[in-house]
Formats: structure tokens, sequence, C-alpha cells
């Protein structure tokens, strides 16, 4: 998608001041648009909610994600991811543009670096906000179906990989705290960081309402 994005700013004017007036989003670049996305985002709840519900001890193969307070919030998540993307992409076009014209490089020259740094660019970028919003969904739902199920307490577990940084650590460290209660580090639920891999358990018997995103 960033190329394509690059090619709708170099056909018209590379070096244009106006890139965010050229510039076409990821959300109209993406195949399917921000329905698509969203309905990942759907997709990860689906499965969040579900595996929220195994922690409690309820086996289901069935979660709705039809709760109208979650879907908004999800969709203001897409709106936000979608702008950081263009805002990112956008500040390092600029960025690589300027350190060219500094050099002399011709046009064609700088649309080709672009491009090519494009392919770099483009895959670490998706892997990791692929799998941060993976992450920040699932603990997101998890997190709504322990509270509405009248879960009392919780736990921050870390995954245990070289990705843990000190924030999870001291929040794992905080033990059983209540839910709603903000962590060591200020965090309600995980993600602490687009690499951050913990999660929740909730601890003891919860007053399930037996809530599966129907309402």
């Amino acid at each position: 998608t960033i190329k394509k994005q690059i090619l709708q700013v170099v056909k018209l004017d590379p070096f244009a001041s106006e890139i965010k007036e050229q510039w076409q989003s990821f959300d109209q670049i993406y195949p399917g648009g921000k329905k698509a996305i969203f309905n990942f985002y759907l997709w990860v709840g689906e499965e969040a909610g579900k595996a929220a519900l195994s922690k409690l001890g309820v086996g289901t193969d069935t979660f709705f994600m039809k709760n109208q307070d979650i879907k908004d919030k999800l969709r203001e998540r897409v709106d936000l991811v979608i702008k950081s993307i263009d805002d990112i992409n956008i500040n390092w076009i600029n960025t690589t543009i300027q350190r060219c014209l500094q050099k002399q490089m011709a046009s064609s020259s700088i649309t080709q670096l672009l491009m090519d740094e494009a392919e770099i660019v483009a895959d670490k970028r998706g892997r990791l906000i692929a799998e941060g919003e993976f992450a920040y969904v699932q603990n997101f739902i998890e997190f709504e179906t322990f509270k509405r199920n009248k879960v009392k307490k919780i736990r921050w577990k870390c995954s245990e990989d070289e990705k843990i940084v000190e924030a999870c650590v001291a929040n794992e460290g905080a033990g059983e705290i209540r839910l709603g209660d903000k962590f060591p580090k200020g965090q309600l639920m995980p993600p602490t960081n687009i690499m951050c891999r913990c999660f929740l358990l909730p601890i003891g018997k919860a007053d399930m309402v037996y809530w599966r995103g129907e309402y």
C-alpha cells in the first residue's frame, strides 16, 4: 500500500510541500478499505471473547461482537491506526525527499529510491502493526469480557520471550489487582507497546452472568 501512496504523490508533483493534499490515505489504498480493517478487528474480537470465556471456565464456540459500545470503540481504534500510519508514512517520505534533495539527486532517482525502500519499510511496519493491533484488540475484548462477567481481580502475565520490557515485568510483579485499577506502569491492560505480548488472567471465581458479547 505504501508504494501506491508514493506513486500517487510523485505522479502529481513529487517534491511539492503539499504532500498531505496529494495523499491517498491508508484505508483508500488498502484492499477492501476501512470495512476490511474493521472486519479484521471483529474477527480478532470474536476469538478473544472465546478465549476469555475459556479462562473463566466457560467452554464455547460462539462469541458475539454485537455490543454497540465495544464496536464503536473498535471503529475509533481503526480511525486512530489509519491516521497514525498515514502520519508516519508522510513523515518518512518527506524526510527521505529532503535528504535526497540535499544530495542533489534527480527526481527519477528519488522516486526509485522511495519505491525500493518502501519494500523494506512496508514489510517491517506491516508485521509490527498487524501483530500489535491483534494484541490490542485481544486484550481489550478479554478485559471487557471479564468486566461484564463480574470478574473482580486480574493479574498481568508476561509472555516469556525476548520482547519483555521493564514495564511489563513491573506490571506482572504487581500480582493481583482489582479489575479497573491501573497496573504500576499506568495501564489497565496490555499491551504496553507495539511489541508487547502480555495478557491478563482472571483471579478467583466470577459472579458469572455469562455475557458473550450479545448485548
